[in-house]
């Protein structure tokens, strides 16, 4: 395994300078590379001159230098290749008098594992993480490796979940035994692990997993639980994203509700899978807020107190209400049954703006989770129709039917009209705008002339 070349851009030049550094490869690159999987970032352990050696690589390769912790002595490069490739590379002191000793403080002995970057790079590994890599288990490094940082309760289910593995049964009790520690651990810590574990590709099993360890109850406020009725919402939105993939799977759409949804909405696949990756902040992807969003209760309860305990932002509050609110409103009758006509999307995403099309999808998943297997599948057909109606309209329609360039600003009515601003100016362009998706108006002057008959309408209606 360990003659497996490293598949990463610039990895020879970075391995070029640091022969200087006698620096080693660690952590979770040398785990991927074991495994054959796609090694996206390294980690470099040195015995000093950390902040040299990282300033040696960012100078050399054009990319950007950071110190992480001063009193810790660790530093960060960010790379970008031409093709637009973003990598992280860490520096960090050995932990301990050596690399044995840094390997042994580290969390589980599958990234307790080192290779030199010169000479023969044989594998470096004291506590048999290859044998466990081979197992497919998440081992402790030490009885004391999860209390001494209890954020590695999180990581231990993030591991497990998104390499398929297994908690050995030893490791399971220090993670219920250092579970209460998380309350120690700073807020944004814990939301960022959250977060990663929002993100990954069966966080169903992973919300599970940490409900059966312990841990929710430090994680997510009180009275913001995750019963089992969350967990399949939760469960439904996955398979979901991994049905409508870019890597289109024909086997996960074999059964008569998978293919429906394939059939009206598989078209989205691509603009649905970078819409969940985008970032409102840096480091939370929307695919993890969405999920987190499934977990409150309904209605809007909750909001305040879980962004308060995990510091969310302000985007991300209001991208949570649009979402909450446009699955409550998809929901009902007269929205995904009435005539598909463009008023109707125009309104929709007027109300619930851009998070109207996480929430359809969250619709979409409370119903699926709610009756599984008796629902008919005229219903489920419905619904999709539903979907798919919106879902045009904000992809293929949006410049007609969800935000119409404007034929007219409020200037330039007040100034036709003599009128004074106030909020009938809005209320004004907004029949305005309205008249514009349903083909009423096409020109200034029609919208102008609307305006006129609205005038003289309301100015009738006062005088009655």
């Amino acid at each position: 395994m360990t003659s497996r070349k490293i598949n990463f851009p610039e990895y020879q030049k970075i391995s070029r300078i640091l022969s200087a550094y006698d620096a080693y490869l660690v952590g979770g690159a040398v785990r991927d590379l074991l495994l054959g999987r796609p090694v996206r970032d390294l980690d470099f352990a040195l015995p000093d001159k950390v902040r040299g050696a990282a300033k040696d690589v960012a100078d050399q390769l054009g990319g950007a230098y950071y110190v992480l912790d001063e009193e810790r002595d660790t530093a960060r490069v960010i790379l970008r290749s031409e093709s637009g490739f973003r990598s992280a590379l860490d520096f960090t002191t050995f932990q301990g008098a050596d690399l044995s000793a840094d390997l042994g403080a580290r969390d589980f002995t599958i990234t307790a594992m080192a290779l030199p970057l010169e000479g023969d790079r044989a594998l470096i590994d004291p506590l048999g993480g290859a044998r466990d890599l081979r197992k497919g288990l998440i081992k402790a490094c030490s009885p004391t490796a999860l209390g001494e940082d209890p954020i590695r309760t999180l990581r231990a289910v993030r591991m497990a979940v998104d390499l398929d593995f297994r908690i050995e049964t030893g490791t399971k009790d220090l993670i219920r035994e250092a579970a209460p520690g998380l309350e120690g651990v700073s807020p944004e810590r814990v939301r960022d692990e959250l977060f990663r574990i929002l993100e990954n590709r069966d966080s169903a099993a992973a919300l599970r997993a940490m409900k059966i360890l312990g841990l929710t109850p430090y994680v997510l406020p009180d009275g913001i639980g995750v019963p089992e009725e969350r967990i399949r919402v939760l469960a439904c939105l996955d398979g979901f994203w991994q049905t409508l993939a870019e890597e289109y799977d024909p086997e996960k759409a074999a059964d008569l509700f998978s293919g429906m949804l394939v059939t009206r909405l598989g078209r989205y696949r691509e603009k649905l899978t970078q819409r969940l990756n985008t970032h409102l902040v840096p480091g939370r992807n929307l695919k993890g807020l969405v999920h987190l969003t499934s977990l409150f209760p309904e209605p809007g309860e909750g909001l305040n107190q879980v962004a308060a305990h995990l510091k969310l932002s302000g985007r991300e509050i209001q991208r949570v209400e649009q979402i909450r609110r446009g699955a409550g409103a998809f929901l009902e009758d007269e929205v995904y049954t009435s005539p598909e006509v463009p008023i109707q999307a125009y309104r929709f995403f007027k109300h619930f703006g851009e998070g109207g099309v996480e929430g359809i999808f969250l619709a979409l998943a409370r119903e699926r989770s709610r009756r599984p297997f008796r629902s008919p599948a005229v219903d489920w057909s419905r619904l999709l129709d539903g979907a798919r109606f919106y879902l045009e309209a904000w992809w293929e329609k949006h410049d007609r039917w969800v935000e119409p360039e404007l034929l007219l600003d409020g200037h330039q009515l007040m100034e036709a009209f003599e009128l004074t601003a106030g909020p009938w100016v809005g209320n004004l362009l907004e029949r305005i705008r309205e008249a514009q998706v349903t083909g009423q108006v096409e020109t200034p002057g029609e919208a102008l002339q609307l305006a006129e008959q609205i005038l003289d309408q309301d100015l009738q209606g006062d005088t009655l």
